[in-house]
């Protein structure tokens, strides 16, 4: 060693001498000084020599022979070896031994001269052949990841959802080979990832990432498509095995890697693996990889290469036969697993079903022609189905038993049933999506339902659609489905849609249309195909009553062609389209056949209904009836109501009974008298089984006919919001706790694979890992070949020194035969080293690579022996091996040992390949990974409370409910925490950490929870699907791993990057990683410290894990108030999300407004009923503005009783969202204590707003909401809800509880006692009973309601909100709720309703509004809406269906004898069902007696009526919208959108129903903003005007004409007055500056304005008619501010009494009639005086001897004129043909005088041109054959086309003779009044033209004789007047002079 230290040139002291390897091994780690250790294995004298040399070094690969990434290796000519001394030192070693033993032969006396040695690389190409592998391996990385990816969110979860959503099993319905639906998935799915992957080989391919040759590429591409069909099919296996997206996202990536990981652990199973995908991938990725970074192409012939190095077992065909077999085995299992195990929708087959010749060798359906004789088409014979509970503990549940039913073809039959009655099941057995337990079923005469179900067109209760396809697209897609081309797709879905009445809305998309509209849709669907069976589950449940009817006429419709199977719980709905009728209960029928057999059969007559008055006698009133009906009965009924049954049978009698009740109603006390007929809904009641009973339960309570028996309203002695510390708070915690568990025990097999993923990865990491820390065998290499294949060096020999002799043959002895440590020596003589090196490159390059392990040149001069040593970077261990090969060859040659030999072994002692084991890495790595799924498992039940509304029922303090369930879910956290920590213990791997690093494993675990926990929470509340939250939690997990990756991925990036770290701390994914990450640093640095023979610390401190305590000290608190202030703090989190809006709008404001020049639009109008409110509007205003003056008042005063009788104040409530709609708009109404109050509206009217307002759970916009004394926003909210009970319109409860733990856990949160009894009492009352231990999810949607109303009725409070409570109840049901609510109404509980049953209305509102787009248009009683609105009475008439099919004109005939009779209007027909209007006044008792008649007349013809009067649902239809604003603003979009200019008065239709026609009041552009068009809406009034009169001196004076505007008589006034440019623009603005001032209140003393504008100019001119058009014009554009609007013209020459002193009288009559309407401030009234000189005329000018009268008229003028103006809502108008004459005070009064004069050539020509088109229209003037446009200007004939005058009187335009005719004519006109011009082409046509019609040319000749003609007669009038004025002025000199 002292030889080698000089060698070496190292001082004493860097030697030091040890006794054992490991003390030697631990003083190289220790010293930072000592960087070699050296281990003598043997030294011995005869030339063996073997020891190892220990360094310092990380990057020995001392496992790897060769390098694996040639490209990076041969770019530096050294490696590892020379870099870091070893070489050096192992040739230090070697010259000390030769010298040893030199000197011991020799002694001092050495012959050896000291050999030069150099050392270098072998050559390799100049062009490199090589590639870097990085980009082979990322191609492989990043194809697998965008196949995994897309896999799992582009298919898997669709699939996930079809199966869940039964979308899946609908498609096999429709589809006629089911399997195509899957097939066409499937290519689909490779199509779209055969491209993504393509694409990637491509783009490799053109920059060149990837160099390769043809056999490489078709390889590549195949195992590529193996690989997509593996995944593809794996992926629809997964699908059947997922029951839910959330669940979906979570495991497919497990299912997907986890084989990888086993794998990677076991070697020996990787090849078996690869019937997984992405194993298979992988594996044939690596092999590519290994190739390539190897310099190899993949040649053909090396398929089966399995020995290629490093891929020892592992071949190209071995991946491709294993992808194979795992697509045939997860095909198999795929098809399996989805026919018999189908999940929850859809037929299961028997286990062995495949291996049945019936199952694949399936008949065809025989198609059956359909006759006109009446058949079954279905025949349902002792079916049954009986479920096993989901939830419920395995119960099972009858749901169908042995029912029998057959289905008539072309006939309607409605299926009715109470909730859960079977009506759903039977009908998804039918269409075969439930399997049934036994019975048959028979379609066509077919029993298998994959035989028939193609025939089926099914329509279940919630609709199927895409929402990509717009409504041709979905009927196209359906019909292809079907079995149709695409071609007779398109032309059956355009009939389809005609049929469906969808063509108006076939372009548009399913999130457009309304609720009617998608139902028509999901029917078209249905029908599409040549289908015979439609089956409709509750077709119009939801909809509002229009909607409805719609969809009655349709399916009335579609009877012609198909037969219908239809469920409803609408009575009035199976009576009108049902022709048969079946009725089950408890899954059995109790009744069947026609509507009129059951009624005659179930049914108990008409209804008498008598109002009671102050004085009724009962006693009389029933003596009475029982002398006319001896049968009659006395009915329950309300008390204000006397109601008595009338039997059928006693139906002649009637007419007379009635008349006598008429004749005595004032004796009897009798209010009004009314009649209803029988319902099917009393059917359906009646027809229960035989022992009639009406409860399902023993127990349960007939509320029906039982007393007036109520529950404990509440057991709570003071309602407030329960203390934080108070028992009541222990039992919200409880409860919450409770709630929990049962969703632990109900989702146990989630909540078990979640809870045990960190222990199970722990687990394996444990097991999986095979060494304990510090234990692990160093890896040690010797430096020889026996590991490279065919290994070669090449040893050049040349001797430079003659008197050497011939030293060649001595070397040749010395080598000859040798292979020195496994290298075959190749030696040739005399040459050049680099030379031959040359030679072999050329050769072979990839044998010269792999082979050649050194190159020795040795040249033999006079100085002694020189060598050159070259290596192999290919070869890892080449420069030690040939450094061994070098000192070998040296002793044999200078000491002359033939067995001489040189072994040495390299092990690197360095702290990581000491430490570094798998246990501790994998742990740290996988066991935070596990977590970050894990947590996934606390957001299933907070966000399943938020999407279903739960949490809104939940009265708790937000803090107590978040602590509740926090502290729930960290017990869980912690619980499983310490089952991982503990883990290792048990598995005997503690020593794996330091306890103190246990201690940080379960801080940071724990921690972790404590913050993702509060995040997951947040995460749930804002978002609407599970999707969505999942996908945030996966970037946070994103961002977790790889920021670990970026930042702290090894101890000195940890210290480097500590600012982003912390900054980075606050996502806990990337905490928990990092911390995981410190700790496993600090174990390695804790290992190494443990093993260290010095007591000093380590070089390496430990890292600090103070971020991981600290951090969240910080965060936690922050997230708490984040969940609790701002996202559970609706108003907050509301002007937040105002804010965000608000600035974002104004950035796309400032964006367009730099890309875009403003332009000011004037607006659109359309004609349209967009409020669809008729002559009724003024009483219904007037009740609302009473509401509103009431609730004002009430406000007013504080206290009082007044104030304490009302239980519910609204003041001006609003609502508008952040995208500016008002669903709310400023309404008031007060709802007294124990009232009932409804609100009513169609869908989208504003009701649930409201409601959602009401209960607190959405934020006000504007206004005040009282409960008692508690508002909105000033209350405390727990205070505030804990005075209302809320039923909501969807059901907003949680599947997995029972009916008894929702109700429950709702009354222990309101802290009810004795909630036993309590809730045992509600369900007796609501008969559900039987129902208390089922799970929610499977009850139907009757009982759902029913939890509902209980929870809202729990603890009795003051005020119960119902929306709309009975939506989707059957009739049984419903009456059970009525009753209910009659009760509580009794308990001084105050009620408010919505509902779209007028019957229940009726039945339960003592008041009731109905809203409009978010309006109120009227409040009050029913009694009282009836009186005031009602329209007499209703006869409906049902006919003989042969009559309307088979003789029309006797059925038209049969109308008319009708009307006539009954002297009623046709207001309905419904194919048989007519519907009568009978106009009041009519007394009953005469009504049934011509009905009477009219059956006895047509016996045959009329099978049934009934008579009753008019309902509530007749007056609520009139407050139908007409129109949906948000389809107009899309089509008018669309319109102007498609088009660059648009000229203003264009007129075009859009199809939105009721919308007439929409015409453009701007000229607009590209450049015009779309977002500043304004839309006005307007209905035309088709009334005349009124004359109004006044009786003066005893005559009857016309005084003025009165119009309601907008009225049609002046539509189209505006657009044909033709005047000079601004004209008509500048009126209009003035106009309307003029009312925005009077509105906005300006000061008349400070800015004049007296809304008074004089017209004035010579007569014809137009001046009234633009003045009318202008009041035409305000009434359109300020309807938002005016309700209604009056013209009222004064007729000025009327204002003069025959008796003059009287005439300034009359003007002040006049305008006291004016002064009524302007009471009004809805109203806009214009005035307009006509000729105002007549009584304005100049008081200088009367002359003394006029009468004074003058005088008089003209002062009263001006002061009624001062009067009137001081209303805001008037505008006057006056026009004067002498304007010298008028009185300048008037003319002062004036703020816009316009001189309206003659009009010029261009509005000449333009009165011309419009009238022209028109007479081309009507035919007046011929249409030649071929019309020309108008650029052929040479042409005589211009068509329709006739140019503006801008372009007619261009000079460069072509000659054109009709053009040259036209402006003759408009020059002839000049000096020509309007109303001249207009006349000129009448007059050219009665004078000139003398027939029908002539040619546009020969029309322009004589309109050119006309204008001569008129011209010539007005000089001659002119003469004869100038004549006439001569005469009188002469006789008036002559009497001047007598």
């Amino acid at each position: 060693m002292e030889e080698v230290r000089k060698i070496v040139y190292s001082v004493d002291e860097r030697l030091e001498p040890v006794e054992t390897e490991q003390m030697l091994e631990y003083k190289v780690l220790d010293n930072e000084h000592i960087c070699f250790g050296i281990i003598f294995s043997n030294i011995s004298d005869d030339g063996v020599l073997r020891y190892t040399i220990r360094m310092k070094n990380n990057n020995f690969q001392t496992e790897e022979t060769y390098s694996r990434d040639v490209f990076n290796a041969y770019k530096k000519r050294n490696n590892e070896y020379i870099q870091s001394g070893f070489l050096a030192l192992q040739n230090a070693i070697d010259r000390a031994y030769i010298l040893y033993l030199e000197r011991k032969i020799h002694g001092e006396d050495s012959k050896m001269r000291n050999p030069s040695l150099h050392y270098g690389h072998i050559p390799v190409a100049e062009s490199p052949t090589v590639e870097d592998p990085n980009g082979a391996f990322y191609t492989v990385v990043w194809t697998l990841a965008c196949g995994t990816f897309l896999s799992v969110y582009l298919l898997l979860l669709p699939l996930v959802e079809e199966r869940a959503n039964g979308a899946k099993e609908y498609l096999k319905i429709v589809c006629s080979a089911s399997y195509w639906n899957e097939v066409a998935l499937f290519g689909v799915s490779l199509i779209h990832f055969f491209t993504v992957f393509l694409t990637a080989v491509v783009i490799c391919y053109i920059f060149d990432v990837w160099k390769t040759n043809p056999a490489q590429v078709v390889y590549l591409i195949l195992l590529g498509l193996l690989f997509l069909i593996h995944l593809i099919v794996f992926t629809f296996f997964l699908s059947t095995t997922l029951e839910s997206s959330t669940i979906a996202v979570a495991v497919a990536p497990v299912c997907l890697f986890s084989s990888v990981l086993v794998s990677h652990v076991y070697k020996s199973l990787t090849m078996l693996l690869c019937i997984f995908p992405v194993n298979g991938w992988l594996t044939g990725g690596r092999i590519f990889v290994s190739y390539k970074s190897s310099g190899h192409f993949f040649e053909a012939n090396d398929l089966f290469n399995d020995q290629y190095p490093s891929l020892e077992g592992y071949s190209l065909f071995g991946v491709y036969l294993r992808q194979l077999l795992g697509i045939i085995l997860w095909l198999f299992l795929w098809f399996y697993v989805t026919n018999v195990f189908p999940g929850r929708y859809g037929t299961p087959k028997s286990k062995g079903f495949f291996l049945s010749k019936k199952y694949w060798l399936r008949a065809r359906v025989e198609q059956y022609a359909v006759g006109k004789q009446v058949k079954p088409l279905v025949r349902i014979t002792k079916l049954n189905k009986v479920y096993k509970g989901r939830w419920s503990a395995g119960r099972e549940k009858v749901a169908v038993k042995d029912f029998s039913l057959s289905i008539y073809t072309n006939s309607i039959t409605v299926l009715l049933g109470h909730n859960g009655a079977g009506k759903t099941t039977t009908m998804n057995i039918i269409t075969g999506m439930v399997p049934r337990t036994s019975g048959s079923i028979e379609v066509d005469g077919e029993q298998d339902p994959d035989r028939y179900r193609q025939q089926i067109g099914f329509c279940p209760q919630h609709n199927v659609f895409y929402s990509f396809l717009n409504c041709r697209e979905h009927v196209e897609f359906f019909g292809c489905l079907r079995g149709l081309s695409l071609a007779d797709a398109r032309k059956e879905a355009e009939v389809v849609m005609e049929k469906v009445n969808l063509m108006e809305k076939s372009e548009a998309f399913v999130h457009t249309l309304s609720g009617g509209m998608k139902r028509r849709l999901t029917l078209a669907n249905a029908i599409i195909g040549n289908t015979k069976l439609l089956i409709l589950d509750e077709p119009t449940s939801g909809l509002d009553p229009e909607s409805r009817r719609d969809i009655w006429d349709l399916l009335l419709k579609l009877r012609k062609d198909h037969t219908i199977l239809l469920t409803t719980h609408f009575m009035e709905e199976a009576d009108i389209l049902g022709d048969w009728i079946a009725i089950m209960e408890d899954g059995e029928r109790v009744a069947f056949g026609t509507p009129l057999f059951l009624k005659q059969e179930y049914g108990t007559g008409y209804t008498l209904k008598l109002l009671k008055g102050p004085g009724f006698n009962a006693n009389r009133t029933w003596e009475l009836v029982q002398r006319h009906v001896p049968k009659a009965t006395v009915r329950e009924s309300v008390k204000e109501v006397y109601s008595i049954t009338l039997p059928y049978e006693s139906l002649k009698q009637y007419p007379e009974l009635l008349n006598t009740l008429e004749t005595n109603q004032t004796d009897l006390g009798i209010e009004a008298i009314s009649v209803s007929n029988a319902t099917l809904e009393e059917v359906f009641l009646n027809s229960s089984k035989p022992n009639k009973r009406i409860q399902h339960h023993p127990e349960s309570e007939d509320r029906v006919d039982s007393p007036n028996k109520m529950p404990p309203t509440s057991s709570r002695s003071v309602k407030m919001a329960p203390n934080i510390l108070s028992r009541a708070t222990l039992n919200i915690g409880c409860a919450i706790w409770r709630k929990k568990l049962i969703h632990m025990r109900c989702n146990k097999h989630i909540y078990g694979a979640l809870l045990l993923l960190p222990g199970i990865v722990m687990f394996i990491c444990c097991m999986a890992t095979g060494h304990k820390a510090g234990d692990m065998d160093l890896p040690a290499v010797m430096l020889d070949a026996r590991n490279i294949r065919n290994a070669r060096g090449v040893i050049a020999i040349n001797s430079f020194s003659p008197e050497n002799g011939d030293i060649q043959s001595l070397f040749r002895t010395i080598l000859k035969g040798t292979t020195f440590d496994g290298v075959e020596l190749v030696v040739r003589e005399n040459t050049s080293l680099i030379e031959l090196l040359n030679k072999e490159l050329r050769k072979d390059y990839t044998k010269y690579r792999d082979e050649v392990v050194v190159g020795i040149e040795c040249n033999h001069t006079k100085e002694g022996l020189e060598m050159t040593i070259l290596h192999n970077n290919n070869l890892v261990h080449s420069a030690g091996i040939g450094q061994s090969i070098a000192t070998t060859i040296m002793m044999r040659y200078y000491l002359d040992y033939p067995n001489a030999n040189v072994q040495v072994q390299n092990v690197p002692s360095t702290r990581k390949l000491l430490i570094d084991v798998s246990t501790p890495y994998y742990i740290t790595e996988l066991v935070s990974i596990a977590y970050m799924f894990y947590i996934l498992l606390y957001l299933q039940l907070p966000l399943l409370e938020h999407q279903t509304g739960f949490r809104q029922l939940q009265n708790i303090n937000r803090y107590v409910y978040w602590t509740s369930t926090y502290s729930f879910d960290i017990l869980l956290h912690t619980a499983v925490t310490v089952l991982v920590v503990v883990l290792p213990l048990i598995t005997d791997r503690g020593n794996a950490f330091s306890a103190s690093a246990y201690m940080h494993i379960f801080a940071a675990l724990l921690l972790y929870g404590l913050q993702a926990l509060l995040l997951v929470y947040i995460i749930s509340k804002c978002v609407e699907h599970a999707n969505t939250a999942i996908t945030i939690m996966s970037y946070l997990m994103i961002i977790g791993v790889c920021g670990v990756v970026l930042l702290s991925s090894g101890y000195d990036d940890i210290q480097n990057n500590s600012t982003l770290i912390l900054l980075l701390h606050v996502v806990p994914e990337f905490a928990l990683k990092h911390s995981m990450h410190v700790i496993y640093e600090n174990q390695k640095l804790a290992v190494y410290e443990s093993r260290s023979f010095k007591i000093e610390a380590a070089d390496n401190k430990p890292l600090s894990l103070v971020k991981l305590y600290v951090v969240p000290l910080f965060v936690i608190p922050i997230l708490v108030w984040i969940l609790n202030e701002v996202v559970e703090h609706i108003y907050r989190r509301e002007n937040i999300t105002k804010v965000k809006n608000r600035t974002i709008r104004c950035s796309i404001y400032k964006l367009k407004q730099s890309c875009r020049r403003s332009r000011t639009s004037s607006g659109m109008e359309l004609q349209d009923a967009a409020e669809g409110v008729d002559e009724t509007d003024s009483v219904f205003l007037k009740n609302v503005q009473e509401e509103s003056e009431t609730v004002d008042k009430l406000l007013e005063t504080e206290t009082g009783d007044e104030r304490d009788q009302y239980a519910i104040v609204v003041k001006k409530l609003a609502k508008e969202y952040v995208d500016e709609h008002k669903a709310v708009n400023q309404i008031s109404f007060a709802v007294k204590r124990g009232e009932c109050f409804g609100l009513l509206g169609m869908n989208g009217a504003g009701k649930t707003t409201v409601f959602q307002m009401l209960s607190r759970n959405l934020p006000i916009s504007d206004g005040q909401i009282y409960l008692r004394h508690c508002e909105v926003q000033k209350a405390n909210p727990l205070e505030y809800r804990e005075q209302y009970g809320y039923c909501p319109q969807i059901d907003m409860l949680l599947d997995f509880l029972t009916v008894y733990q929702t109700i429950d856990y709702c009354a222990s949160i309101k802290n009810i006692q004795d909630r036993e009894r309590h809730i045992e009492h509600w369900l007796k009352v609501l008969d559900i009973l039987a129902y208390k231990d089922h799970a929610v999810g499977e009850c139907s949607g009757g009982t759902k309601r029913k939890v509902n109303t209980i929870l809202a009725l729990l603890g009795g409070p003051s005020v119960v909100l119902l929306d709309e409570p009975t939506t989707g109840v059957d009739p049984k049901s419903r009456q059970f709720l009525w009753k209910c609510i009659k009760d509580i109404q009794q308990k001084d509980q105050t009620i408010l309703l919505t509902s779209h049953s007028m019957e229940e209305c009726e039945e339960l509102c003592n008041r009731l509004s109905i809203m409009v787009n978010g309006t109120l248009r009227c409040i009050g009683s029913i009694l009282e809406l009836k009186l005031n609105h009602g329209q007499g009475y209703n006869v409906i008439i049902k006919l003989n269906d042969t009559l309307i099919m088979d003789d029309a004109e006797n059925y038209k005939s049969l109308i008319k004898e009708i009307e006539s009779r009954l002297n009623a209007s046709l207001k309905e027909e419904h194919k048989g069902m007519l519907k009568f209007a009978v106009k009041a006044p009519v007394m009953l008792s005469q009504l049934f007696e011509k009905v009477n008649q009219l059956k006895e007349t047509h016996e045959e013809a009329i099978e049934n009526y009934s008579i009753n009067e008019t309902s509530l649902e007749d007056i609520f239809m009139k407050f139908r919208p007409k129109a949906n604003e948000s389809e107009v603003f899309q089509y008018v979009h669309a319109f102007v959108d498609e088009r660059q200019e648009i000229p203003i008065g264009t007129t075009f239709t859009i199809p939105v129903q009721y919308v007439v026609e929409v015409q453009l009041c701007t000229n607009i552009d590209q450049f015009t903003p779309r977002t500043g068009l304004q839309f006005n809406f307007y209905v035309l009034h088709d009334a005349a005007p009124e004359e109004e009169t006044v009786t003066h001196g005893g005559e009857e004076v016309e005084i003025a004409q009165h119009w309601l505007l907008p009225s049609r008589e002046l539509h189209g006034l505006w657009e044909s007055l033709i005047y000079d440019e601004e004209i008509k623009d500048g009126m209009l603005s003035f106009a309307e500056t003029s009312m925005l001032f009077s509105r906005k209140g300006v000061s008349t003393n400070l800015v004049t304005c007296n809304r008074l504008a004089l017209f004035h100019g010579p007569p014809g001119t137009g001046k009234t008619s633009l003045c009318k058009a202008i009041a035409q014009k305000l009434s359109i554009r300020l309807n938002e501010h005016y309700t209604h609007s009056h013209l009222v013209e004064i007729n000025s020459h009327s204002l003069f009494s025959r008796w003059f002193s009287e005439s300034g009288k009359l003007v002040k009559k006049v305008f006291g009639e004016i002064t009524d309407l302007l009471q009004d401030p809805k109203s806009l009234v214009c005035v307009l005086v006509d000729e105002i000189e007549s009584i304005a005329y100049a008081r200088e000018k009367i002359s003394s001897n006029e009468p004074s009268d003058s005088i008089r008229v003209v002062n009263a003028v001006l002061t009624q004129l001062d009067r009137i103006r001081r209303y805001s809502n008037v505008f006057i108008l006056a026009t004067s043909n002498l304007t010298e004459s008028i009185d300048p005070a008037f003319l002062d009064r004036a703020d816009f005088v316009q001189y309206i004069g003659y009009p010029k050539a261009q509005g000449i020509y333009e009165i011309y041109r419009m009238a022209l088109h028109d007479l081309i229209e009507v035919g007046i003037i011929k249409r030649e054959e071929t019309s020309v446009s108008s650029q052929t200007l040479s042409k005589s004939w211009l068509g329709e086309n006739i140019p503006a005058h801008a372009e007619a009187i261009k000079i460069d335009r072509p000659p054109c003779i009709v053009l040259e005719m036209l402006l003759q004519v408009v020059e002839l006109s000049a000096g020509l009044s309007g109303r001249t011009l207009r006349k000129i082409p009448f007059l050219a046509h009665a004078l000139f033209v003398k027939k029908e019609s002539d040619s546009l040319l020969n029309f322009l000749s004589a309109m050119r004789q006309a204008i001569r003609k008129v011209r010539s007669d007005n000089e001659l009038l002119g003469r004869d007047m100038k004549s006439l004025t001569e005469k009188v002025n002469g006789l008036h000199l002559a009497e001047d002079v007598l």
